[in-house]
């Protein structure tokens, strides 16, 4: 089964779109899933919730397993603004695009919270949307 988690329903309509950990919880079985993507969506949950999610949701990933996480990254965002090549507006379009954000992630961040069942596998950085993009598989 291939989930889409997120708070905004996504334009690919091949994954199932679930919005919120406790209906993706009771939907999906554990080893169930084929292929996840957070989209924004550990943003919408504090620093000290990041852990305890990302073992639930690596639960029900079935072995070979793809997790994709997309995130606005804190420090690319900072980054731009010691430069000056991001204004007050633009951080908060970018930030606040969702109205249910919680905390601000980093890549650091984020990869200190995966769990060791799902190892990271890719990183990309996108500097213009100030995103990252991470890529783990669980292999056992």
């Amino acid at each position: 089964m291939r989930i889409y988690l997120s708070m905004i329903e996504p334009s690919d309509k091949s994954c199932t779109w679930i919005s919120d950990i406790a209906t993706f919880e009771s939907q999906i079985l554990d080893g169930e899933a084929t292929y996840i993507i957070l989209d924004r969506f550990l943003s919408t949950f504090t620093h000290a919730e990041l852990r305890p999610l990302l073992q639930k949701i690596a639960k029900k990933m079935r072995v070979n397993c793809e997790l994709t996480i997309m995130e606005n990254d804190m420090d690319f965002i900072a980054k731009k603004i010691v430069r000056g090549e991001m204004d007050i507006e633009e951080v908060n379009e970018v930030m606040f695009k969702n109205p249910f954000i919680k905390s601000v992630c980093t890549l650091e961040n984020i990869e200190q919270n995966i769990p060791d069942s799902i190892p990271l596998q890719h990183k990309h950085f996108d500097n213009l949307l100030s995103e990252i993009t991470v890529k783990c598989r669980r292999l056992q």
